[in-house]
């Protein structure tokens, strides 16, 4: 009894906590306010804290395993609400401390006003009539302009103000949307589990799900807006960070109001770019004219967008996609198995009293039936339960259509004493298929705004095909194995061991040259044979009777319909021809260039001893990396937490952010060499100052590709650019061989090339050269059958 109470007493703490921490106030409206509220919730804090003893205590107390995780995990909660929610009122009081910069600044815009009006004559008892009436009016306009000017300074300021607030708002929602929203869609897990009943279990009431998969519906919904809200948002959002350091290179900005010194007359809105930022208050700028000049930096905009920003709100984006699709496919699912419990196999009873129902309410089982196949059938098709679940309403469909047995009386039957919750398994339908219409729009512009990273490509024109999207999507059956990723918190951090390759390339090249002939023969038919009974008959009469088909070119067996080409039962003796004339086209020749390019790495393994912290030029031993997130060895990456790239562990090397050593030792296990291999056909080289295909050969003799390297010389600029990189440009036209060896190419036709590199291709220097003619090849184009015509001699 010491024990429960104890533990009931922990919950009820933990609980009240939990609700006073969420009925508090932000103190929002004023400085005063968010001070005070920051400093009772970090009075609250502390207690919160201080509290740990005491659940720990409770915890020992527990025999019961998960009741101690139940108080374990509630205490938990409580203290990262409470870490937040501090956190928040942290970065609240810092900016209600902003008030102060405008106080002193409207005291010195008085003190100024002021003195000036006590250095300004008043009245002067000598000289009334020197001050003429224009110089008194340019004085007047002058003293206006002056105070405008200042004016304008205040305006742009508010501007400024105004994207800082914007810049910080935006990346404060995103912080808080990626803890809120996996939080707020758990609720969705438990309206599946819900719905996913077996038939042996109690299987709820349709009224008791319709509510939970509204409120389903609306909370995806309203993520949906925000989702696309943020990535608005994103594109507007100015890169405030760009101010706070000095650029690297001229970058496009925008001016706030109209500026004039030395020559420089700027306007209002006119594009501008930023030559020196260095200092903070003043910066070089120039115009589309080139001229430059020194302005006062709240004057001028650096332009976006932010590319952090959109990354963020695509990031949240992909996520929101993937938890919807999920859920998409899941509750699907579990619909399907939940109609499936509730249609049994009826009785010859039920049966009876299915086929007695009215026609009134037929229609109403009808039209649930109706929905099944409209929302399921176009998708879900392949998915075994769901074949299970449209055997059952057809056999329904079959029942419904069937007139009640002799004798029978039905009276008082009604659909739910045969079909129960028809009716609300058709609304739960209802509210699926506006589930997954809203996710169905959101997919769309999801995937018209992929990044170009995530899109597929193929080498091969010949292997691109169209497909229809809706195939995709019935692949969703597949079980998909995910593997329990393995937690790292708390683990001691060891030094691990990384792989950087240096590749060697080989590239051989050779020329072949190719002959094409068409022949085209003339025959006549002079007897086919009927595949019936074996007979030689006219052709006239085998066109009557279908043996021969004109329009298909086929050759068909009336009685089982197996059909052949008509060449192929030329070949077989079906049908007797007299050739009368052969035609033979002329020659057309073509050269063909082949390139194989082997790539050959070798790893040389390193440990990483220090990391460059993005921030302050630092050298951070690896634990410290890890901890402050600049170091990600399980997904072997580095994250610059100033810009928020990703490079990998090799170009955050080449970029010198980490301090490695290299294992060295006959000892050391560098790993087998991979060796791959790309073969590359030549169809046409560009000359790049006519724009004119080539053939390889023709590139050769011309010099555009060197004999002696197999290197391309742009001849419009005079750079000689290894063929690897020539290809990527498209200056040489080639695609992919699958199988080298089946053209035949002579050993004695290649060029061997070979050089060392780092990660990079490079021009290479080639060894030898032999460039023949090839082999010529012949095609004997044979299915032919008239001179130009679609008919038959």
């Amino acid at each position: 009894m010491t024990e429960n109470k104890n533990v009931q007493e922990c919950f009820d703490w933990i609980s009240t906590q939990h609700e006073v921490i969420e009925r508090s106030g932000s103190g929002s409206s004023s400085r005063p306010e968010v001070e005070l509220s920051h400093s009772e919730h970090r009075n609250k804090s502390h207690d919160v804290i201080n509290y740990a003893s005491t659940v720990d205590r409770v915890k020992s107390e527990i025999q019961d395993e998960k009741r101690r995780s139940d108080l374990e995990n509630a205490y938990f909660n409580l203290k990262d609400s409470t870490e937040r929610k501090l956190n928040c009122l942290e970065n609240n009081t810092k900016i209600v401390s902003l008030e102060s910069l405008f106080s002193p600044l409207s005291a010195t815009i008085y003190e100024m006003s002021e003195r000036l009006v006590q250095l300004t004559p008043r009245d002067s008892s000598h000289n009334k009539n020197t001050n003429t009436g224009y110089t008194a009016q340019r004085c007047i306009l002058a003293t206006r302009a002056a105070w405008q000017y200042v004016s304008k300074q205040l305006k742009c300021s508010e501007i400024q103000l105004q994207h800082a607030t914007e810049y910080h708002q935006f990346y404060h929602d995103m912080s808080q949307y990626t803890q809120w929203m996996p939080a707020d869609l758990l609720t969705v897990e438990a309206l599946i589990r819900k719905v996913n009943q077996r038939p042996s279990s109690q299987i709820p009431d349709p009224d008791q799900l319709i509510p939970d998969m509204n409120t389903a519906l609306s909370l995806y919904l309203g993520w949906r807006s925000r989702v696309d809200e943020s990535y608005e948002r994103s594109k507007k959002i100015t890169p405030i960070h760009l101010r706070l350091k000095r650029l690297s290179h001229e970058r496009p900005a925008l001016a706030l109001c109209d500026y004039n010194i030395d020559g420089l007359d700027i306007k209002e809105g006119e594009e501008l770019y930023i030559v020196d930022n260095s200092k903070p208050d003043k910066w070089r700028v120039r115009n589309l004219r080139s001229d430059s000049g020194v302005v006062p930096s709240v004057q001028i905009v650096i332009r976006g967008p932010d590319a952090a920003a959109i990354d963020a709100a695509m990031r949240l984006r992909l996520e929101f996609y993937d938890k919807w699709m999920s859920a998409v496919r899941r509750l699907g699912k579990a619909l399907i198995n939940y109609i499936s419990a509730t249609l049994l196999d009826w009785s010859a009873d039920q049966e009876s009293k299915l086929m007695s129902l009215s026609p009134a309410e037929k229609k109403k089982l009808l039209s649930m039936l109706h929905w099944i196949t409209d929302v399921f059938s176009p998708y879900w098709d392949p998915y075994t339960p769901y074949k299970t679940l449209l055997a059952k309403v057809d056999r329904l469909k079959t029942l419904l259509g069937s007139n009640a047995p002799r004798g029978y009386r039905g009276e008082g039957v009604s659909p739910p004493d045969v079909v129960p919750w028809a009716e609300g398994e058709e609304e739960m339908l209802r509210i699926y298929k506006m589930f997954w219409d809203a996710w169905e729009q959101f997919r769309c512009l999801s995937d018209a705004r992929h990044r170009p990273e995530t899109l597929l490509g193929q080498a091969d024109w010949d292997k691109y095909k169209l497909f229809d999207s809706i195939d995709c999507l019935r692949k969703w059956q597949s079980e998909l194995n995910q593997a329990d990723e393995d937690l790292m918190d708390g683990l001691l951090v060891e030094d691990e061991l990384y792989t950087l390759e240096t590749a060697k390339e080989t590239a051989e090249t050779c020329n072949i040259s190719t002959c094409e002939q068409e022949e085209s023969q003339t025959f006549i038919i002079t007897a086919v044979e009927d595949p019936r009974t074996g007979v030689e008959i006219s052709l006239d009469e085998a066109c009557s009777v279908g043996i021969i088909n004109q329009m298909e070119g086929k050759y068909t067996n009336p009685d089982t319909r197996e059909s052949i080409p008509i060449p192929h039962a030329m070949n077989l003796g079906k049908i007797r021809v007299e050739f009368t004339k052969t035609k033979k086209s002329a020659e057309k020749k073509s050269d063909l260039g082949l390139i194989t390019i082997r790539t050959c790495g070798e790893p040389r393994p390193f440990t990483i001893r220090a990391v460059v912290d993005p921030l302050t030029d630092r050298h951070l031993t690896v634990d410290e990396a890890i901890k402050q997130g600049v170091l990600d060895q399980k997904r072997g990456v580095y994250r610059n937490s100033v810009t928020n790239q990703e490079l990998s562990m090799a170009d955050a090397l080449d970029s010198r952010l980490l301090v490695v050593e290299f294992e060295h030792g006959d000892d050391v296990d560098h790993g087998e060499r991979e060796v791959l291999t790309k073969t590359y056909a030549i169809h046409h080289v560009i000359d790049t100052r006519t724009g004119k295909r080539l053939t390889f050969a023709e590139a050769v003799r011309l010099g555009f590709v060197d004999a002696d390297t197999g290197a391309y010389k742009n001849k419009k600029t005079g750079q000689t650019v290894y063929v690897g990189d020539a290809i990527k440009q498209g200056w040489i036209i080639a695609s992919v061989v699958t199988d080298p060896s089946a053209l035949d190419i002579a050993p004695g036709h290649a060029i061997n090339l070979t050089n060392q590199i780092n990660g990079t291709n490079k021009p290479m220097n080639g060894h030898h050269t032999g460039l023949t003619n090839g082999h010529a090849a012949e095609r004997v184009n044979g299915s032919t059958l008239t001179n130009g015509s679609n008919g038959y001699h």
